[in-house]
């Protein structure tokens, strides 16, 4: 028997695969420059003909010509939201689970391609929390069930994200001794964490549920990063801070549903709904700063939110182990340096703090009663987020493994207990 783990990421997937013989492993679900990965970056290009790409395929085609089709990203922030009640994509209508479902049809299909036969039994990670508000987190995992049945698959159990990355720390990190391990799992949503027992006899234990001795987290991942630099540095040459005349004389500010749908570039493409087009039309004749709507306007006409977001988030990346980078867009060029990017991200990594204290709360545990703490997920390269921690826990007890597919490979060894 095999049964898959998928980590169904807001900005990327993983599929790991567990067979009755004991062996996990993580399966390559993209190809890009030829190359197999084993990230599937979570978007989908619709295209007009009727095909749909998924991952870096469907991000080339998009580039390539944004005319030929309707293209979504993090499509997982959808199954949370009460007001998405679905959308038109050449005449038929997508609900958030139809959505999702396209995304992990493509993964089961390369994951079964990779492995020469079906499989319909999958264990999924869902965050701590996909919303504070009960009924809408029952409401977000219903709908990530659906979008797993509408792929395809049949067997369906779901686990927390940070539990599965605690069992890879265990895989990684074994002990004859019992511990008491802080994960972190910073994804693009959202951040989540738990302390878990780990090691020792719990190791052999199919049944994990008494090991977790508190769970927590927060809607705050790597795109809220990306959002506040980009809205930080690159804002200002769209339009933020621009004011325009009404026809009463009058001046106003841009307004804000414009500048909301700008600092996610998920929502950039509802710029271009023709009455949003026709107002910055409108506001740039009277603007003060004409040249910056224009520069607005250029990246709604060529629906370039994709270009300016990568560009972003490629400055984030550089920021790791760079003191200085460059974002770099439609002929601007903006400079960024650490030490900007740590101060735009300081109130953020401040709830960070929060939900971890209070996590450490619900344990009734200090941090010195925390054996070791395993982080991962892309923003724990973070510099600034790594040093939080180590403020708090101390250097020598942080610890990771790839922090890119640990979440799918610790789902894969949570799916082998069902083995």
């Amino acid at each position: 028997m095999r049964i898959f783990g998928l980590d169904f990421g807001t900005t990327n997937s993983t599929l790991s695969l567990s067979s009755s013989g004991g062996d996990t492993s993580v399966l390559d679900v993209d190809v890009s420059e030829g190359m197999a990965k084993k990230i599937l970056r979570s978007v989908v290009f619709f295209e007009n003909e009727g095909g749909i790409l998924v991952g870096e395929s469907a991000i080339q085609a998009y580039i390539a010509d944004f005319t030929a089709g309707r293209f979504m990203r993090s499509v997982k922030t959808l199954l949370p939201s009460r007001s998405f009640t679905g959308t038109t994509i050449c005449s038929k209508t997508y609900q958030a689970d139809d959505l999702a479902g396209e995304v992990m049809r493509a993964i089961k299909e390369r994951g079964e391609a990779c492995i020469g036969e079906a499989c319909d039994a999958v264990v999924i990670g869902r965050p701590v929390i996909f919303s504070e508000d009960t009924e809408t987190d029952r409401l977000a995992e219903e709908r990530l069930l659906s979008a797993a049945q509408k792929a395809g698959f049949k067997d369906i159990r779901l686990q927390y994200e940070p539990v599965a990355a605690a069992l890879v720390f265990e895989r990684f990190f074994p002990s004859r001794e019992e511990q008491t391990v802080m994960v972190g799992d910073f994804g693009g949503g959202t951040s989540d964490f738990v302390i878990m027992r780990v090691g020792g006899d719990r190791a052999k234990q199919k049944n994990r549920r008494d090991d977790i001795l508190s769970l927590g987290g927060l809607y705050v991942g790597g795109d809220s990063f990306d959002s506040l630099l980009m809205w930080e540095k690159m804002a200002r040459h769209l339009g933020r801070g621009v004011r325009f005349r009404s026809m009463e004389g009058r001046w106003h500010d841009m307004p804000a549903n414009i500048l909301n749908q700008l600092r996610q570039w998920h929502l950039i493409s509802q710029l271009r709904e023709r009455k949003t087009r026709e107002s910055i039309r409108d506001i740039k004749k009277t603007a003060d700063n004409p040249a910056l709507v224009a520069n607005l306007e250029r990246l709604v006409d060529d629906n370039s939110g994709i270009v300016l977001f990568r560009s972003v988030e490629q400055t984030k990346f550089d920021l790791t182990d760079k003191q200085t980078s460059e974002i770099h867009f439609e002929g601007l060029c903006e400079p960024v340096t650490r030490g900007e990017f740590e101060a735009t991200i300081q109130n953020s990594c401040d709830q960070i703090e929060r939900c971890v204290d209070e996590v450490l709360r619900k344990a009734s545990f200090k941090p010195k009663n925390i054996d070791r703490v395993f982080l991962t997920g892309g923003t724990s390269n973070i510099p600034f987020v790594r040093q939080m921690f180590q403020r708090q826990f101390g250097a020598a007890k942080i610890c990771g493994q790839d922090v890119f597919t640990s979440v799918g490979y610790g789902l894969g060894l949570d799916a082998s207990n069902s083995l």
